[in-house]
């Protein structure tokens, strides 16, 4: 029997996911009381972990919505320790930045190239079904929609790399050349970046769904 998540967890990945949501919004998730919500809200607020925005109108009542501060996105999976903003700085000053740039591609291929040993010749819902789980479990928040035209955006919602990657846009580039390489059946374009003020990293795969 699958653990069910606690409340005050799926509060913060829907935060996560969406940004900045009103009291109606979050209920629209959830089936218990908007009592017990607002009171896991205020904990998180008094923790914070959750900020309150507040709204004015011209006309009508003021109202506020609900958004992770930095302590809310920190409590996300990171890895920053093994991939130290600090250590590649320090590789820059001593061999200039195309030794990062290939220190990180260098990192990229090993994960592309041990993703394509469990991947095999899977068929491409199965391909996205592994990555999108392996990809989770080092951090990201990854998820699928099909849309309107059959094809599939892939979207990460949490970058465990964002410091690093910030700074180094590089490794944007390589991940998104992994894509490419993986889903070698379809077309991969850009639609979103976390490192570019994205909330959200979205890329579209333009393939049939088998």
């Amino acid at each position: 029997m699958k653990k069910q998540t606690p409340v005050k967890e799926q509060l913060l990945e829907l935060l996560k996911k969406n940004h900045e949501l009103s009291i109606e919004e979050i209920m629209q998730h959830f089936s218990i009381s908007e009592i017990a919500i607002r009171k896991h809200l205020k904990g998180l607020v008094s923790q914070k972990f959750v900020n309150i925005i507040q709204h004015k109108q011209e006309i009508g009542r003021p109202y506020h919505t609900y958004q992770l501060a930095e302590k809310g996105h920190e409590y996300f999976p990171n890895q920053y320790q093994q991939l130290s903003v600090q250590l590649l700085e320090d590789i820059e000053d001593i061999y200039g930045k195309d030794a990062v740039n290939a220190i990180l591609k260098k990192q990229i291929d090993r994960f592309e190239q041990m993703l394509k040993n469990d991947l095999g010749k899977t068929k491409t819902e199965e391909k996205l079904h592994i990555f999108m789980e392996k990809q989770n479990k080092k951090g990201y928040m990854f998820e699928r929609f099909i849309s309107t035209d059959g094809s599939t955006l892939l979207i990460n919602y949490h970058c465990p790399f964002k410091e690093a990657a910030v700074k180094y846009p590089s490794i944007c580039k390589h991940e998104e050349r992994m894509l490419s390489d993986l889903f070698s059946e379809g077309k991969i374009t850009v639609h979103s970046l976390i490192t570019d003020g994205g909330i959200c990293c979205k890329w579209k795969i333009n393939i049939s769904n088998t």
